[in-house]
């Protein structure tokens, strides 16, 4: 799942970098926020656990 939503953000980023017709919308802003977000709290769990 983080997986294709890494690929998904990279793609995204490329567009904004590269693409002059390029536009973000609010919406796709705040939905890549939160999956980074989601994304860090488990590697911060991970890290946190006394398995690693």
């Amino acid at each position: 799942m983080f997986h294709r939503r890494l690929i998904a953000a990279e793609r995204i980023r490329l567009q904004g970098d590269y693409d002059i017709d390029s536009e973000m919308t609010r919406e796709t802003a705040t939905e890549q926020i939160a999956q980074a977000e989601e994304f860090l709290e488990l590697a911060k769990q991970m890290l946190e656990s006394p398995s690693h």
